[in-house]
Protein backbone atom coordinates (compact mmCIF):
# COMPACT_ATOMS: atom_id res chain seq x y z
CA UNK A 1 0.00 0.00 0.00
CA UNK A 2 1.23 3.22 -1.02
CA UNK A 3 1.67 5.87 1.47
CA UNK A 4 -1.00 8.73 1.78
CA UNK A 5 0.79 11.90 0.79
CA UNK A 6 0.53 15.15 2.33
CA UNK A 7 3.18 17.08 0.26
CA UNK A 8 0.71 18.89 -1.41
CA UNK A 9 -1.07 19.58 2.17
CA UNK A 10 -4.81 20.05 0.31
CA UNK A 11 -7.82 18.49 1.53
CA UNK A 12 -6.28 14.88 2.04
CA UNK A 13 -7.98 11.30 1.64
CA UNK A 14 -9.37 9.24 -1.64
CA UNK A 15 -12.86 9.58 -0.69
CA UNK A 16 -12.47 13.49 -0.32
CA UNK A 17 -11.59 12.89 -4.03
CA UNK A 18 -14.39 15.69 -4.52
CA UNK A 19 -13.10 18.59 -2.65
CA UNK A 20 -10.73 18.91 -6.03
CA UNK A 21 -14.04 21.19 -7.67
CA UNK A 22 -12.84 23.49 -4.95
CA UNK A 23 -9.05 23.52 -5.12
CA UNK A 24 -7.55 21.73 -8.10
CA UNK A 25 -10.00 21.61 -10.50
CA UNK A 26 -11.55 25.28 -11.19
CA UNK A 27 -8.17 26.88 -11.55
CA UNK A 28 -7.26 24.65 -14.00
CA UNK A 29 -10.55 24.88 -16.03
CA UNK A 30 -10.25 29.23 -15.58
CA UNK A 31 -7.43 28.23 -17.83
CA UNK A 32 -8.38 26.90 -20.28
CA UNK A 33 -8.50 28.67 -23.87
CA UNK A 34 -12.12 29.87 -25.07
CA UNK A 35 -13.18 28.90 -28.65
CA UNK A 36 -12.51 31.60 -30.88
CA UNK A 37 -15.18 34.42 -31.07
CA UNK A 38 -15.24 34.65 -27.45
CA UNK A 39 -17.61 32.19 -26.38
CA UNK A 40 -17.70 28.77 -24.79
CA UNK A 41 -19.79 26.24 -26.91
CA UNK A 42 -22.96 24.90 -25.11
CA UNK A 43 -23.67 22.17 -27.63
CA UNK A 44 -21.87 19.71 -25.28
CA UNK A 45 -23.94 16.67 -23.72
CA UNK A 46 -26.21 18.06 -21.36
CA UNK A 47 -29.22 15.92 -19.59
CA UNK A 48 -31.53 18.77 -19.53
CA UNK A 49 -32.46 21.33 -22.25
CA UNK A 50 -31.31 25.12 -22.39
CA UNK A 51 -34.31 27.24 -22.10
CA UNK A 52 -33.28 30.57 -23.89
CA UNK A 53 -35.64 32.56 -21.20
CA UNK A 54 -33.97 31.26 -18.22
CA UNK A 55 -30.45 31.51 -20.11
CA UNK A 56 -31.08 35.47 -20.52
CA UNK A 57 -32.10 35.89 -17.13
CA UNK A 58 -29.01 34.30 -15.59
CA UNK A 59 -26.74 36.36 -17.57
CA UNK A 60 -28.67 39.49 -16.82
CA UNK A 61 -27.92 38.38 -12.98
CA UNK A 62 -24.21 37.67 -13.80
CA UNK A 63 -23.32 40.51 -15.65
CA UNK A 64 -24.80 42.85 -13.41
CA UNK A 65 -22.95 41.07 -10.68
CA UNK A 66 -19.22 41.27 -12.34
CA UNK A 67 -20.34 45.29 -13.34
CA UNK A 68 -21.14 45.74 -9.57
CA UNK A 69 -17.39 43.93 -8.79
CA UNK A 70 -15.21 46.02 -11.62
CA UNK A 71 -16.74 49.42 -9.99
CA UNK A 72 -15.37 48.74 -6.80
CA UNK A 73 -12.34 50.64 -5.24
CA UNK A 74 -12.37 47.41 -2.12
CA UNK A 75 -13.57 44.25 -1.36
CA UNK A 76 -13.55 41.93 2.03
CA UNK A 77 -14.92 38.53 2.53
CA UNK A 78 -14.66 35.21 4.36
CA UNK A 79 -14.27 32.49 2.24
CA UNK A 80 -16.36 29.42 3.90
CA UNK A 81 -15.73 26.38 1.73
CA UNK A 82 -17.47 23.02 2.97
CA UNK A 83 -17.30 19.19 1.16
CA UNK A 84 -19.69 17.10 2.91
CA UNK A 85 -19.13 13.05 1.44
CA UNK A 86 -22.25 11.10 3.11
CA UNK A 87 -21.25 7.67 2.30
CA UNK A 88 -20.78 3.58 3.95
CA UNK A 89 -18.02 1.34 3.66
CA UNK A 90 -18.14 -2.22 2.40
CA UNK A 91 -19.16 -3.30 6.34
CA UNK A 92 -21.65 -0.67 6.37
CA UNK A 93 -19.36 1.48 8.64
CA UNK A 94 -20.07 5.50 8.11
CA UNK A 95 -16.95 6.56 5.73
CA UNK A 96 -18.86 10.21 5.18
CA UNK A 97 -16.76 13.46 6.03
CA UNK A 98 -17.26 16.83 6.57
CA UNK A 99 -14.62 19.46 5.39
CA UNK A 100 -14.34 22.92 6.29
CA UNK A 101 -12.01 25.61 4.63
CA UNK A 102 -11.53 29.26 5.89
CA UNK A 103 -9.99 31.89 3.71
CA UNK A 104 -9.85 36.20 4.69
CA UNK A 105 -9.95 38.36 1.90
CA UNK A 106 -9.50 41.96 1.71
CA UNK A 107 -8.07 43.54 -1.96
CA UNK A 108 -8.04 47.28 -3.00
CA UNK A 109 -7.40 48.31 -6.17
CA UNK A 110 -4.92 48.48 -7.96
CA UNK A 111 -2.57 46.40 -6.34
CA UNK A 112 -2.94 45.51 -2.46
CA UNK A 113 -3.92 42.48 -1.59
CA UNK A 114 -4.51 40.28 1.76
CA UNK A 115 -6.07 36.72 1.24
CA UNK A 116 -4.65 34.43 4.32
CA UNK A 117 -6.16 31.15 4.83
CA UNK A 118 -5.48 27.94 6.59
CA UNK A 119 -2.63 26.92 4.79
CA UNK A 120 -1.01 29.93 2.84
CA UNK A 121 -1.41 33.66 2.68
CA UNK A 122 -0.30 36.12 0.18
CA UNK A 123 0.72 39.56 0.89
CA UNK A 124 1.05 42.46 -1.15
CA UNK A 125 1.05 46.61 0.25
CA UNK A 126 1.83 47.96 -3.15
CA UNK A 127 5.72 47.88 -2.83
CA UNK A 128 5.97 44.04 -1.92
CA UNK A 129 4.67 40.82 -2.46
CA UNK A 130 4.99 38.03 0.18
CA UNK A 131 4.08 34.16 -0.33
CA UNK A 132 4.13 32.16 2.70
CA UNK A 133 3.50 28.32 2.65
CA UNK A 134 2.25 27.48 6.10
CA UNK A 135 2.87 23.39 6.08
CA UNK A 136 6.72 24.07 4.74
CA UNK A 137 7.12 27.08 6.93
CA UNK A 138 8.38 29.01 4.58
CA UNK A 139 8.02 32.46 3.11
CA UNK A 140 9.52 34.32 -0.54
CA UNK A 141 9.72 38.16 -0.70
CA UNK A 142 9.38 40.04 -4.29
CA UNK A 143 8.30 43.51 -5.76
CA UNK A 144 4.83 43.71 -5.86
CA UNK A 145 3.24 43.70 -9.41
CA UNK A 146 1.69 46.90 -10.62
CA UNK A 147 -1.39 44.98 -10.80
CA UNK A 148 -2.60 41.61 -9.14
CA UNK A 149 -3.49 38.58 -11.09
CA UNK A 150 -5.00 36.04 -8.96
CA UNK A 151 -3.96 32.81 -10.90
CA UNK A 152 0.04 34.09 -11.41
CA UNK A 153 0.28 35.12 -8.01
CA UNK A 154 -0.58 31.92 -6.54
CA UNK A 155 1.72 29.63 -9.07
CA UNK A 156 4.76 29.46 -6.93
CA UNK A 157 2.65 28.31 -3.90
CA UNK A 158 2.41 24.40 -4.29
CA UNK A 159 -0.76 23.77 -2.48
CA UNK A 160 -4.21 22.54 -4.03
CA UNK A 161 -6.38 24.60 -1.61
CA UNK A 162 -9.81 25.46 -3.41
CA UNK A 163 -9.71 28.63 -5.48
CA UNK A 164 -11.59 32.35 -4.17
CA UNK A 165 -13.70 32.94 -7.15
CA UNK A 166 -14.65 36.39 -6.10
CA UNK A 167 -10.54 37.33 -5.86
CA UNK A 168 -10.20 35.75 -9.76
CA UNK A 169 -13.20 38.00 -10.80
CA UNK A 170 -11.58 41.11 -9.21
CA UNK A 171 -8.29 40.32 -11.08
CA UNK A 172 -9.47 39.98 -14.70
CA UNK A 173 -11.61 42.81 -14.66
CA UNK A 174 -11.60 42.53 -18.61
CA UNK A 175 -12.98 39.63 -18.96
CA UNK A 176 -16.27 38.23 -20.04
CA UNK A 177 -18.22 35.20 -18.30
CA UNK A 178 -17.63 33.15 -20.91
CA UNK A 179 -13.43 33.99 -20.56
CA UNK A 180 -13.90 33.52 -16.60
CA UNK A 181 -15.88 30.22 -16.84
CA UNK A 182 -15.29 28.02 -20.09
CA UNK A 183 -16.64 25.17 -18.17
CA UNK A 184 -19.76 26.40 -17.94
CA UNK A 185 -22.33 24.24 -20.44
CA UNK A 186 -25.65 26.20 -19.59
CA UNK A 187 -28.06 27.40 -17.05
CA UNK A 188 -31.08 25.33 -16.12
CA UNK A 189 -32.78 27.59 -13.98
CA UNK A 190 -33.32 30.73 -11.96
CA UNK A 191 -35.37 30.92 -8.99
CA UNK A 192 -35.90 33.67 -5.58
CA UNK A 193 -34.57 32.17 -2.86
CA UNK A 194 -33.88 33.46 0.93
CA UNK A 195 -30.89 32.39 2.79
CA UNK A 196 -31.95 33.02 6.30
CA UNK A 197 -33.88 36.37 6.45
CA UNK A 198 -31.82 37.82 3.29
CA UNK A 199 -33.64 37.61 -0.46
CA UNK A 200 -31.42 36.36 -3.75
CA UNK A 201 -31.61 34.72 -6.47
CA UNK A 202 -30.63 31.08 -7.12
CA UNK A 203 -28.88 30.09 -10.64
CA UNK A 204 -28.60 26.47 -11.39
CA UNK A 205 -26.31 25.29 -14.04
CA UNK A 206 -24.24 22.32 -15.50
CA UNK A 207 -20.67 22.34 -16.06
CA UNK A 208 -18.01 20.44 -18.38
CA UNK A 209 -16.84 17.18 -16.13
CA UNK A 210 -13.88 16.33 -18.71
CA UNK A 211 -11.39 18.45 -16.34
CA UNK A 212 -11.83 16.67 -13.32
CA UNK A 213 -9.80 14.59 -10.90
CA UNK A 214 -12.20 11.88 -12.02
CA UNK A 215 -10.90 11.60 -15.97
CA UNK A 216 -14.43 11.32 -16.99
CA UNK A 217 -15.56 12.61 -20.73
CA UNK A 218 -19.10 13.88 -21.69
CA UNK A 219 -20.47 13.96 -18.13
CA UNK A 220 -22.08 17.80 -16.58
CA UNK A 221 -22.03 18.38 -13.38
CA UNK A 222 -24.68 20.54 -11.62
CA UNK A 223 -23.74 23.50 -10.23
CA UNK A 224 -25.31 26.83 -8.59
CA UNK A 225 -24.78 30.13 -7.83
CA UNK A 226 -27.01 32.26 -5.14
CA UNK A 227 -26.72 36.31 -5.37
CA UNK A 228 -27.71 38.45 -3.02
CA UNK A 229 -30.58 40.77 -3.76
CA UNK A 230 -29.44 43.49 -1.47
CA UNK A 231 -25.50 43.83 -2.77
CA UNK A 232 -25.89 42.11 -5.89
CA UNK A 233 -23.29 40.13 -5.42
CA UNK A 234 -22.26 36.33 -5.33
CA UNK A 235 -22.65 34.94 -2.13
CA UNK A 236 -22.66 31.33 -2.39
CA UNK A 237 -21.62 28.64 -4.87
CA UNK A 238 -22.55 24.85 -4.69
CA UNK A 239 -21.50 21.53 -6.58
CA UNK A 240 -23.04 18.68 -6.78
CA UNK A 241 -20.53 15.95 -6.94
CA UNK A 242 -22.91 12.91 -5.95
CA UNK A 243 -22.95 11.38 -9.26
CA UNK A 244 -19.61 12.19 -10.55
CA UNK A 245 -18.21 10.19 -7.68
CA UNK A 246 -20.35 7.93 -7.68
CA UNK A 247 -19.73 7.34 -11.58
CA UNK A 248 -15.66 7.47 -10.75
CA UNK A 249 -16.14 4.62 -7.92
CA UNK A 250 -18.46 2.30 -10.09
CA UNK A 251 -21.76 2.65 -7.74
CA UNK A 252 -25.03 3.11 -8.32
CA UNK A 253 -27.80 4.97 -6.69
CA UNK A 254 -30.24 1.79 -7.18
CA UNK A 255 -27.74 -0.71 -6.72
CA UNK A 256 -24.61 0.09 -4.19
CA UNK A 257 -22.03 -2.34 -4.03
CA UNK A 258 -22.90 -5.39 -1.99
CA UNK A 259 -21.47 -5.65 1.55
CA UNK A 260 -16.78 -6.49 1.16
CA UNK A 261 -14.81 -6.57 4.02
CA UNK A 262 -12.08 -5.91 1.53
CA UNK A 263 -13.42 -2.46 1.20
CA UNK A 264 -13.53 -1.19 4.92
CA UNK A 265 -12.71 2.33 4.77
CA UNK A 266 -14.14 2.77 1.10
CA UNK A 267 -17.39 4.22 0.35
CA UNK A 268 -19.36 1.00 -1.61
CA UNK A 269 -22.28 3.51 -1.25
CA UNK A 270 -22.73 7.36 -1.66
CA UNK A 271 -25.70 9.18 -0.51
CA UNK A 272 -24.52 12.40 -1.03
CA UNK A 273 -21.14 14.81 -2.05
CA UNK A 274 -21.82 18.25 -2.34
CA UNK A 275 -19.02 20.95 -1.81
CA UNK A 276 -19.90 24.76 -1.19
CA UNK A 277 -17.89 27.72 -1.15
CA UNK A 278 -19.78 30.64 0.98
CA UNK A 279 -18.79 34.34 0.79
CA UNK A 280 -19.88 35.95 4.16
CA UNK A 281 -18.91 39.59 5.75
CA UNK A 282 -18.50 40.97 2.74
CA UNK A 283 -17.66 44.86 3.19
CA UNK A 284 -17.21 46.77 -0.13
CA UNK A 285 -15.45 50.30 -0.47
CA UNK A 286 -14.62 50.64 3.39
CA UNK A 287 -10.86 52.04 4.29
CA UNK A 288 -9.07 49.14 5.11
CA UNK A 289 -5.77 49.84 7.06
CA UNK A 290 -2.44 49.56 5.51
CA UNK A 291 -0.90 47.21 7.67
CA UNK A 292 -3.92 44.35 6.99
CA UNK A 293 -1.44 44.24 3.45
CA UNK A 294 1.92 43.80 4.79
CA UNK A 295 3.24 40.35 5.99
CA UNK A 296 4.95 39.74 9.39
CA UNK A 297 6.42 36.07 9.67
CA UNK A 298 6.73 34.41 13.00
CA UNK A 299 10.47 33.76 13.96
CA UNK A 300 10.32 30.27 13.11
CA UNK A 301 9.27 30.91 9.49
CA UNK A 302 12.49 30.80 6.93
CA UNK A 303 12.43 33.08 4.17
CA UNK A 304 13.33 31.63 0.67
CA UNK A 305 13.87 32.40 -2.86
CA UNK A 306 11.80 29.58 -4.18
CA UNK A 307 9.99 27.05 -2.32
CA UNK A 308 10.74 23.59 -1.68
CA UNK A 309 9.62 21.18 -3.86
CA UNK A 310 7.41 18.92 -2.16
CA UNK A 311 9.08 15.98 -4.37
CA UNK A 312 12.57 17.43 -3.22
CA UNK A 313 11.64 17.68 0.18
CA UNK A 314 14.29 15.49 2.17
CA UNK A 315 13.40 12.39 2.96
CA UNK A 316 12.94 11.10 6.86
CA UNK A 317 15.70 8.37 6.34
CA UNK A 318 18.30 11.42 6.06
CA UNK A 319 17.86 11.54 9.56
CA UNK A 320 18.85 7.76 10.36
CA UNK A 321 21.99 8.30 12.96
CA UNK A 322 20.89 11.98 13.91
CA UNK A 323 19.40 12.70 17.16
CA UNK A 324 15.43 12.59 16.89
CA UNK A 325 13.40 16.25 16.83
CA UNK A 326 12.53 16.85 20.23
CA UNK A 327 9.04 17.61 21.24
CA UNK A 328 7.16 18.56 24.38
CA UNK A 329 3.28 19.25 25.77
CA UNK A 330 0.39 17.60 26.26
CA UNK A 331 -0.96 14.60 25.04
CA UNK A 332 -4.07 13.73 24.05
CA UNK A 333 -4.44 11.79 27.06
CA UNK A 334 -4.57 15.55 28.64
CA UNK A 335 -1.16 14.64 30.28
CA UNK A 336 2.38 15.95 29.57
CA UNK A 337 4.76 14.16 27.23
CA UNK A 338 8.05 14.95 25.90
CA UNK A 339 10.39 13.14 23.87
CA UNK A 340 13.32 13.87 26.25
CA UNK A 341 11.37 12.74 29.07
CA UNK A 342 11.58 9.36 27.32
CA UNK A 343 15.47 9.09 27.00
CA UNK A 344 16.59 5.83 28.59
CA UNK A 345 13.47 3.91 26.78
CA UNK A 346 13.27 2.81 22.91
CA UNK A 347 10.82 5.01 21.75
CA UNK A 348 8.39 4.32 18.06
CA UNK A 349 6.96 7.25 16.74
CA UNK A 350 4.14 6.35 14.31
CA UNK A 351 3.00 9.55 12.16
CA UNK A 352 -0.51 8.62 11.06
CA UNK A 353 -4.47 10.48 10.46
CA UNK A 354 -7.64 8.94 10.41
CA UNK A 355 -8.30 9.85 6.60
CA UNK A 356 -5.11 7.62 5.68
CA UNK A 357 -6.28 4.04 4.60
CA UNK A 358 -2.31 2.86 4.98
CA UNK A 359 -2.18 4.66 8.32
CA UNK A 360 -5.63 2.52 9.36
CA UNK A 361 -4.02 -0.47 8.06
CA UNK A 362 -0.68 -0.22 10.33
CA UNK A 363 -2.42 1.17 13.43
CA UNK A 364 -2.83 -2.60 14.81
CA UNK A 365 0.15 -3.92 14.07
CA UNK A 366 1.89 -1.26 16.16
CA UNK A 367 -0.57 -1.85 18.83
CA UNK A 368 0.91 -5.33 19.47
CA UNK A 369 4.29 -4.14 19.56
CA UNK A 370 3.13 -1.64 22.42
CA UNK A 371 1.28 -4.16 23.89
CA UNK A 372 4.45 -6.96 23.45
CA UNK A 373 7.04 -4.40 24.92
CA UNK A 374 4.88 -1.86 26.88
CA UNK A 375 6.85 -3.26 30.02
CA UNK A 376 9.94 -3.59 28.66
CA UNK A 377 11.68 -0.12 28.12
CA UNK A 378 9.74 0.54 25.00
CA UNK A 379 7.46 3.27 24.55
CA UNK A 380 5.14 4.25 21.60
CA UNK A 381 3.73 7.29 20.95
CA UNK A 382 1.39 8.06 17.58
CA UNK A 383 1.65 11.48 16.21
CA UNK A 384 -2.15 12.57 14.61
CA UNK A 385 -1.67 14.51 11.70
CA UNK A 386 -5.47 15.30 11.89
CA UNK A 387 -6.72 18.46 10.63
CA UNK A 388 -8.76 21.20 13.03
CA UNK A 389 -11.68 19.58 11.11
CA UNK A 390 -11.26 15.78 12.07
CA UNK A 391 -9.51 15.97 15.12
CA UNK A 392 -12.78 15.16 16.44
CA UNK A 393 -12.70 11.59 14.79
CA UNK A 394 -9.44 10.84 16.50
CA UNK A 395 -10.17 9.29 20.09
CA UNK A 396 -13.64 7.70 18.87
CA UNK A 397 -11.18 6.23 16.34
CA UNK A 398 -8.41 5.16 18.71
CA UNK A 399 -11.37 3.35 20.77
CA UNK A 400 -13.33 1.53 18.11
CA UNK A 401 -9.83 0.34 16.76
CA UNK A 402 -8.82 -0.74 20.19
CA UNK A 403 -5.62 1.27 19.92
CA UNK A 404 -4.25 2.04 23.80
CA UNK A 405 -0.73 3.66 23.43
CA UNK A 406 -0.18 7.37 23.79
CA UNK A 407 -1.02 10.04 20.95
CA UNK A 408 0.57 13.44 20.61
CA UNK A 409 -1.55 15.94 17.94
CA UNK A 410 0.30 17.71 15.35
CA UNK A 411 -2.60 19.32 13.39
CA UNK A 412 -0.71 21.19 11.27
CA UNK A 413 2.37 19.23 10.55
CA UNK A 414 4.90 21.04 12.49
CA UNK A 415 6.44 18.71 13.85
CA UNK A 416 6.29 16.11 11.06
CA UNK A 417 8.30 18.97 9.16
CA UNK A 418 11.23 18.40 11.78
CA UNK A 419 11.14 14.40 11.13
CA UNK A 420 11.11 15.36 7.08
CA UNK A 421 7.55 13.76 6.75
CA UNK A 422 6.18 13.81 3.33
CA UNK A 423 3.93 10.77 3.36
CA UNK A 424 2.17 9.13 6.16
CA UNK A 425 1.85 6.28 8.33
CA UNK A 426 6.19 6.95 8.30
CA UNK A 427 7.05 5.13 11.57
CA UNK A 428 10.27 6.17 13.49
CA UNK A 429 12.80 3.80 16.01
CA UNK A 430 14.36 6.20 18.40
CA UNK A 431 17.20 4.66 20.28
CA UNK A 432 17.74 4.88 24.53
CA UNK A 433 20.05 7.70 23.68
CA UNK A 434 17.54 10.10 21.61
CA UNK A 435 19.10 9.08 18.27
CA UNK A 436 16.87 8.25 15.00
CA UNK A 437 18.17 4.38 14.12
CA UNK A 438 15.09 3.29 11.74
CA UNK A 439 12.84 4.43 9.24
CA UNK A 440 9.95 2.66 7.81
CA UNK A 441 8.00 4.78 5.28
CA UNK A 442 4.83 3.40 3.90
CA UNK A 443 2.52 -0.07 5.09
CA UNK A 444 4.08 -3.05 4.95
CA UNK A 445 2.51 -6.45 5.62
CA UNK A 446 6.06 -7.20 7.56
CA UNK A 447 6.01 -3.84 9.58
CA UNK A 448 5.01 -6.43 12.89
CA UNK A 449 7.67 -8.23 12.41
CA UNK A 450 10.52 -5.89 11.39
CA UNK A 451 9.76 -3.82 14.45
CA UNK A 452 9.94 -6.48 16.98
CA UNK A 453 13.35 -7.55 15.25
CA UNK A 454 14.60 -3.76 15.08
CA UNK A 455 13.35 -3.39 18.85
CA UNK A 456 14.81 -6.66 20.40
CA UNK A 457 18.24 -5.26 18.68
CA UNK A 458 17.77 -1.49 20.38
CA UNK A 459 17.17 -3.15 23.85
CA UNK A 460 20.28 -5.10 23.17
CA UNK A 461 22.07 -2.11 22.86
CA UNK A 462 22.79 -2.89 19.27
CA UNK A 463 22.71 -0.69 16.51
CA UNK A 464 20.15 -0.93 13.32
CA UNK A 465 22.12 1.14 10.59
CA UNK A 466 25.61 1.64 8.79
CA UNK A 467 26.78 5.01 9.33
CA UNK A 468 28.29 5.26 5.43
CA UNK A 469 25.03 3.86 4.30
CA UNK A 470 22.26 4.87 6.88
CA UNK A 471 19.60 5.70 4.42
CA UNK A 472 19.84 2.33 2.61
CA UNK A 473 19.64 0.41 5.92
CA UNK A 474 16.25 1.86 6.67
CA UNK A 475 13.32 -0.15 6.40
CA UNK A 476 11.69 0.21 2.88
CA UNK A 477 8.20 1.08 1.63
CA UNK A 478 6.97 -2.57 0.83
CA UNK A 479 3.47 -1.86 -1.26
CA UNK A 480 0.48 -4.10 -1.80
CA UNK A 481 -2.67 -3.72 -4.10
CA UNK A 482 -5.41 -1.44 -2.38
Amino acid sequence: MSPATRVRFGWCGVVLAGVAFLGGTLPRALAQPVQEGGTAPISQPTSRPVDPQVEQKARQIIDQALAKYRSLRSYADTFSGRYELVALDGKGQDVGETRTYTANLAVAHPNRLALVTDSFAVHCDGKRLWLYADPLGEYTEASAPEKLNYEELLEPLPLDDPPHLVLHLLTHPDKKLEELFPMIRGFTAVSAEKRGDQPGQRISGMFDATDTPFGLDNDLIPFSLWFDDRTGLLGELSIDLTGVMRKALGLTETQPSPPDEEREGWPVRIDKAVATARFENVRVDQEIPADKFVFRPAPDVEKVEKFTNPAEMPDPRDLIGKPAPTFAGTGLDEKPLSLEALRGQVVILDFWATWCRPCVESMPKIQKIHEKYANKGVTVVGINEDDKETEKKVQPFLKDKGITFRQFADPKGKLGRKYNVAAIPSTFLIDKEGVIQAVHVGFSEDLETELAKQVEKLLRGEKLFDPTKAKSDAAPEKPTAP
